[in-house]
């Protein structure tokens, strides 16, 4: 079946099963109060407290979370409002085991357990996101964080767990609506505007539910804006009192870019904030549109210019100023003849590496040429700066440095990284007694991203899917036994053009203003001879379709009055076929032909969840699961076999409450292996997991809740040498080499990091946060989160602090009327925040935000 025929089909079932089985008949009278007692009932409660919570998605049941056997963090709309978690930045705040990987400083997916999560919406997969985009909080209510892969009733995806995002209900109780202002730091303006109530449709009771948030900001950083609208709508009718059809759809538009760091990593800057100032020769071009020219900057043509133009340079007056004369003489003067003719020409034949032209003098002439003829483009004025040399160190010159503002990061204001996403989702719900029922449910995602940035990146991104589940569920006459059975149809396209072949992070000067020079002509902006420049490198540009058909049976059967089993096997059929992208200008007929492939493979998923209710207040329960799921490449395509890796899980945890259910706690420890896509390498590395998680709710006062955890992790990787990245630089490294990105793919690092531990993240993490009701409508919450000390890079030559961070929050309500202030980094700590180990780790480092606070003014009528 074709993608697009999808939405069509699965249209026409609804239309077909609610044709069928939801007029109401003569005799039939569907009360509306009824209707509203009954999903009143339904709804989640509203609670700092995660006990009253059914797990709905899991296993094909609707669990107790006592009783499910699987470590799940729960994150109620009231602990949502508590501690400001609008993004999944701020899941660590109140999870175990969800410290997140910087990428860029877009928070796209969640990490769980030191591994990308998958998101569901309404029990649905949805579209992959790496950092796309933020994902839009707009449409929704509470969520659950799913530790480990997916069971078999669900669409499968990665091994360190997933998002449950619950949509917005309907209000049922009442006609009622909501509008809440709020204004923060950096001009920070946000609109949203909440509305619904039960009401009869004909002769159906249905209740409806629309919102809107807006935002308005300036983040943290310098020159990055925090612009979106997300425009919700859902509905729930009761087509007959066997039938009840919820639907919706959610518009989310985003506006902003992404934000990289401070580029020239170095202990110093980490702990001190002490940057390396200069900026390389300037090789700007009008031919280039005053920009640089991108020939000198790309491999193998960088590696024939003489190396000095890659050197940092300091400005005449502030290298007068700080370098004595005695040393100044080894360094080369931009502002004479002499030092333009030394630095703006070839490099010796034989002193180019054998490896860049593999030894063939043809080939070393030809790229010779090329470079030439960049050069002779550069306009090349005199410039008054002193440019480092070997020389300059050989003769005890220092490096200079300027302490850097913390909002000074690689960002331009012509950067962008804008989205927009649209998700449609319906389920009928039909139940033919109380012990058997089925559901239809459809979801499609359509999300497209275009990013820009100045200093040598693009990327354009279109995903569209389609996803029908048909599942039945029923209870055996034994009461023992609970099943569900079904099938899943899932269709994906997805198109990514990117182009990294020229990324000279740390060219550009963050303590000087942006000139053309470290401006970098990118993506689907095109060179002097009016191609675009979208890569053919790796796996960085992809076209790929995916179909999927599955069938899936998962089960709980009662053993014993205090043993459980549940039980899932999931057997899936995938077909993909990838290409290359016609808008990539650059790529040979025969290099296209080479790019196209079309294949299939056969996902499963197996898993045992036993659990064992040695007492009323204590459980234990294990978990055992195999398979294989997809693991795609960024925006979501497929490149083959290497995206589809087999996932394991093995863990055994215990849940634990107090009678008057003030009191609860989940302990896990957990092993698991899997595969995750580099679009660098094109392929996928393996990865292996462990760790030991704790969470706790108490409340030892009516008016008192503590929310506490505690998180122990460590990810190896499985290979013996790391994939393409950037390297780890010394500080005259820097200086004699800042001007380009320096990089490669065979790094070793056993020497430092025998067993191949993941940097990024900190293995040990607590937080610990309380809210205390008081008199007069007044409540006052806050704590502390900290993170331990932890490598940024796998080499670690570079560490991040540990941080200690205290948010808080005062709220008052008095009738219809409440105010809301939120502070995040209530001390302004100073801190710093790894990226992503692999590549980026090398050549940026992020500063974390300073002390943030929000004003909001609610009013419900």
């Amino acid at each position: 079946m074709k993608l697009k025929n999808i939405p069509v089909t699965g249209m026409l079932l609804l239309y077909a099963a609610t044709s069928t089985h939801g007029a109401p008949r003569e005799e039939e009278i569907i009360d509306l109060d009824a209707f509203i007692v009954e999903q009143s009932a339904q709804a989640q409660p509203e609670s700092l407290s995660p006990l009253g919570t059914r797990v709905r998605s899991l296993f094909g049941q609707e669990l107790d979370l006592m009783d499910t056997p699987r470590a799940v963090s729960v994150i109620t709309p009231d602990t949502r409002d508590m501690l400001g978690i609008d993004s999944y930045d701020a899941l660590s705040k109140v999870a175990s085991g969800t410290q997140r990987e910087n990428y860029f400083g877009l928070a796209g997916s969640a990490f769980l357990r030191g591994a990308r999560a998958g998101t569901y919406f309404n029990g649905m997969l949805r579209a992959f996101n790496r950092n796309e985009m933020p994902m839009s909080f707009g449409a929704i209510e509470g969520l659950q964080l799913v530790k480990g892969p997916s069971p078999a009733n669900l669409s499968p995806t990665l091994v360190g767990g997933f998002v449950l995002q619950e949509p917005k209900q309907p209000f049922y109780d009442r006609a009622r609506s909501e509008v809440k202002i709020g204004y923060g730091s950096r001009n920070s303006r946000k609109l949203q505007l909440d509305t619904g109530g039960p009401f009869m449709l004909d002769q159906r009771p249905a209740a409806f539910r629309i919102s809107y948030t807006g935002n308005r900001a300036n983040r943290y950083y310098d020159n990055i804006r925090h612009d979106f609208d997300s425009i919700y709508g859902s509905m729930k009718i009761q087509l007959s009192s066997r039938q009840k059809l919820f639907f919706g759809a959610e518009y989310y538009n985003f506006r902003s870019s992404e934000a990289p760091g401070y580029n020239r990593p170095t202990t110093d800057l980490i702990r001190n904030r002490q940057y390396i100032i200069g900026e390389s020769p300037d090789i700007s071009s009008s031919a280039w549109n005053n920009t640089a020219v991108r020939t000198i900057l790309e491999y193998p043509y960088h590696m024939l210019v003489d190396p000095s133009m890659h050197a940092l340079a300091i400005q005449g007056d502030t290298a007068r100023q700080r370098i004595p004369g005695n040393l100044r003489q080894h360094m080369i003067h931009l502002g004479t003849p002499e030092g333009r003719a030394q630095v703006y020409r070839l490099r010796a034949s034989d002193d180019v590496p054998g490896f860049v032209y593999n030894g063939d003098p043809a080939a070393l002439a030809a790229m010779q040429a090329t470079t030439a003829a960049a050069l002779a483009q550069i306009d090349a004025p005199l410039e008054d700066a002193y440019l480092y040399t070997p020389e300059y160190f050989a003769a005890g010159g220092t490096i200079l440095t300027e302490k850097i503002s913390r909002r000074s990061i690689l960002a331009d204001t012509r950067d962008k990284a804008d989205s927009q996403d649209f998700i449609i989702f319906a389920d009928l719900e039909t139940r033919l007694d109380s012990e058997r029922s089925w559901h239809l449910k459809f979801f499609s995602e359509g999300m497209e991203t275009e990013k820009e940035s100045t200093y040598g990146f693009a990327m354009h991104t279109r995903q569209m899917l389609a996803n029908l589940i048909w599942e039945w569920q029923q209870i055996l006459p034994d009461q023992r036994t609970s099943y569900s059975a079904g099938i899943d149809l899932r269709g994906s396209y997805a198109q990514m053009a990117q182009d990294f072949d020229a990324e000279p992070f740390s060219r550009r000067d963050l303590t000087q203003p942006i000139r053309g020079n470290s401006v970098v002509t990118a993506g689907p902006q095109t060179g002097p001879d009016g191609q675009n420049y979208w890569s053919t490198f790796g796996g960085a540009s992809n076209l790929s379709h995916l179909q999927q058909l599955a069938a899936f049976f998962s089960g709980k059967t009662q053993l014993h009055e205090k043993f459980e089993l549940m039980y899932g096997l999931r057997a899936e059929q995938a077909w993909y076929r990838s290409r290359l992208p016609a808008k990539v200008d650059r790529a040979s007929d025969g290099f296209r032909q080479s790019r196209s492939k079309q294949g299939d493979d056969q996902l499963y998923q197996v898993s045992l969840n036993p659990l064992w209710k040695v007492h009323s207040q204590w459980h234990l329960y294990g978990a055992l699961q195999l398979g294989k799921a997809v693991s795609p490449a960024d925006g979501g395509t497929i490149a083959g076999q290497s995206t589809i890796t087999d996932v394991e899980l093995y863990e055994l945890g215990l849940k634990a409450r107090s009678p008057d259910e003030r009191f609860f706690m989940t302990m896990a420890i957990y092993h698991w292996n899997q595969s995750t896509f580099s679009i660098r390498d094109a392929s996928a590395l393996p990865l292996r997991g462990q760790g030991f998680e704790l969470e706790t709710v108490y409340s030892p006062l009516e008016s008192l809740t503590l929310i506490g955890g505690f998180t122990a992790q460590r990810v190896h990787l499985r290979t013996e040498l790391l994939g393409f990245g950037a390297l780890f630089l010394s500080e005259q490294e820097w200086a004699l080499q800042g001007g380009i990105l320096n990089a490669d793919g065979g790094r070793d690092v056993k020497g430092s990091n025998p067993n191949h531990v993941m940097a990024g993240v900190p293995e040990l993490s607590a937080h610990l946060y309380a809210a205390w009701e008081l008199p007069a409508g007044f409540r006052v919450s806050g704590g502390p989160l900290w993170r331990d000390s932890h490598w940024h890079d796998m080499g670690r030559n570079l560490k991040i602090p540990s941080a200690v961070l205290w948010n808080a929050q005062l709220y008052w309500e008095h009738g219809n009327f409440n105010l809301r202030l939120h502070v995040d980094n209530v001390f302004d700590k100073d801190y710093m925040i790894a990226l992503e180990p692999i590549f980026a780790a090398g050549t940026l480092v992020l500063p974390g935000e300073g002390r943030t606070w929000k004003l909001t003014a609610g009013y419900r009528f």
